[in-house]
Parts: C-alpha cells; sequence; structure tokens
C-alpha cells in the first residue's frame, strides 16, 4: 500500500467517524448529532409504529443511538424503548432483548456489535 493511500484510508475513516458522531468528537464540531440522517430514521421508525409495528435501529456509534433514544423516548415514553449496547451493563442485555420479544418495547436500539448475536424474527416484507 503506499503512502498516499494509507493517508486516504485514514483520513476516510476519520471524517466517517466524525459524521457518524459529531457531538462525540472532540473537536466541538457540534453540539448535537440531530442531522437528516437522524431525521430519515425517527421518521422510519415513527411510520413502523404507526402501523403497528415494531423496529429495531442498530448505530455504529453511541452517540447516534442516545440521539434516536432520546427523541423517541420524548415522542412516545421510555417504557416503550429497549437498548442493547456498550451504555447497557451485558447482564442486562437478555433482560431488554425479552422486553422486546415480549412487545412490552416497541423499539429495540441496539449497538452493531451487539446486534450480531441476535435473531430477530422478521414479517415476510422486511426481507
Amino acid at each position: 500500500m503506499t503512502p498516499f493511500l494509507a493517508k486516504a484510508r485514514k483520513q476516510i475513516t476519520i471524517l466517517r467517524n466524525i459524521c457518524a458522531d459529531r457531538k462525540g468528537k472532540p473537536l466541538g464540531l457540534a453540539k448535537s448529532n440531530y442531522n437528516p440522517k437522524t431525521v430519515t430514521v425517527l421518521q422510519l421508525v415513527l411510520e413502523c409504529l404507526q402501523r403497528g409495528e415494531q423496529a429495531v435501529v442498530v448505530s455504529a456509534r453511541t452517540g447516534q443511538t442516545d440521539e434516536y433514544y432520546f427523541r423517541l423516548a420524548a415522542a412516545i415514553g421510555e417504557p416503550k424503548l429497549a437498548r442493547i449496547d456498550s451504555t447497557v451493563l451485558p447482564s442486562e442485555h437478555a433482560a431488554e432483548a425479552d422486553r422486546f420479544k415480549r412487545g412490552e418495547a416497541r423499539v429495540l436500539f441496539m449497538g452493531i456489535r451487539c446486534a450480531r448475536g441476535y435473531s430477530l424474527v422478521c414479517p415476510s416484507y422486511c426481507t
């Protein structure tokens, strides 16, 4: 790999991280992670909820998940949300998944690493 290619890949990774969690970066780029992606994700989740469905949101950064979680908690209430990521103790992950599977939680937020370990039944139109 050439030094130029290595530098370009590093810059792409840095930019991807900044875009995913602008608020969490020490550069002081933003006071919030609210952006057009946030709006779209929230609209899709609300559409699912209006149809009586549940929704799973998988994020690569906890800053993204925090933004979605707190905005939906304000809109629909925190008891209807479940979360499985690094902000929740591993001993509580199974309980959160069970709440979602029983329908007590309407939305499940997952970290991308945690999502690999779970199997959730999806309606045929999702596949």
